[in-house]
């Protein structure tokens, strides 16, 4: 019993710590000034191909709450048959998505928010889709775009909106 004990906690904190770095790297993308070449070599390395299409969704869960561990661990667990990755650590986390299609990404987020409510029904999620980047180094131009149909989204009452549905206030943006 100790050995399986230990094993199973030696993966857990192996995989604590790969998320830990995928994680970084991912932030690392997100700073435009940052070098970016050990950053995409590491996700590479973990199965994120450099060439998209990706997509960020930034969520924004209600009420707010600095570090909910129950919740991130949800979160974390609904994903896995998904092939997307969640930055857990701030009051609102945002999504890395694979989006072989919008259609792909809309239903990914339409589900999270059903469990959500199911499992946390005190809690809600909006969520703000970014639109498709065709790689990795271009992960901030879906994230800024995340960020701008979440507020657009929360100023129609909407609990999810997607950039690409914004028409023309997008020019706004740019």
């Amino acid at each position: 019993i100790y050995d399986i004990t230990r094993d199973y906690c030696d993966r857990i904190f192996t995989d604590a710590r790969r998320d830990e770095a995928i994680g970084r790297a991912f932030l690392t993308l997100l700073d435009r000034t940052a070098a970016q070449g050990p950053a995409l070599r590491l996700l590479a390395d973990q199965g994120f191909a450099p060439q998209g299409p990706y997509s960020v969704v930034q969520l924004q869960l209600s009420p707010e709450t600095p570090a909910d561990p129950v919740l991130r661990d949800w979160i974390s667990g609904f994903l896995l048959p998904f092939p997307a990755f969640a930055l857990l650590d701030q009051p609102n986390p945002w999504l890395v998505c694979r989006a072989d299609g919008r259609d792909t990404v809309e239903q990914l987020v339409e589900a999270l928010q059903t469990g959500l409510q199911a499992r946390f029904p005190n809690r809600t999620a909006s969520a703000g889709i970014g639109g498709q980047v065709a790689s990795l180094d271009l992960l901030a131009r879906s994230l800024e775009q995340a960020q701008a149909a979440l507020r657009w989204g929360k100023s129609r009452a909407q609990s999810r909106a997607s950039y690409d549905d914004m028409g023309f206030f997008r020019l706004l943006l740019e």
